[in-house]
């Protein structure tokens, strides 16, 4: 009788210690909970609204870019004109639900500005219970 009460209750430590997770790759759910972030996004900067596009990006991204680099950036994707459409090229998302969630979020887009095209690769992370931006990338060759 002591050994089976002795192993169930090791095999009961053994099952709290264990992590269960479930992983959820490339829902649609997902892909569009990204999408509103990257449109607040893009509406800010069509507005010129720098300070409104900030409080998109994590703490994280501020730690290898000062805010005045990325309002730099901001800057220059103005340089390749005025905005005529953007179309969604690619995406791909990632979350783990359970004992260690994590969600991580890519959003590749072609944009059509009156100047230069360009190609704007949004990464994004939950945190907490908000997505934030944690990279934030803009290729043209209207910036050669």
């Amino acid at each position: 009788m002591m050994k089976k009460i002795i192993f169930y209750g090791i095999s009961m430590l053994f099952l709290v210690g264990c992590n269960v997770n479930t992983v959820h790759p490339n829902e649609i759910s997902d892909k569009e909970d990204a999408e509103k972030i990257a449109e607040q996004l893009f509406s800010s900067l069509e507005q010129n609204n720098f300070l409104e596009a900030q409080d998109l990006f994590s703490d994280r991204f501020f730690e290898v870019t000062p805010r005045d680099s990325l309002n730099s950036i901001f800057e220059r994707v103005k340089t390749l004109g005025k905005f005529k459409h953007r179309t969604l090229a690619d995406w791909n998302t990632f979350r783990i639900t359970g004992s260690n969630p994590k969600a991580e979020y890519t959003l590749n887009y072609v944009t059509e500005y009156s100047l230069f095209p360009a190609q704007e690769i949004i990464k994004m992370e939950r945190e907490d219970s908000l997505i934030k931006i944690i990279s934030y990338h803009v290729y043209s060759d209207g910036f050669e």
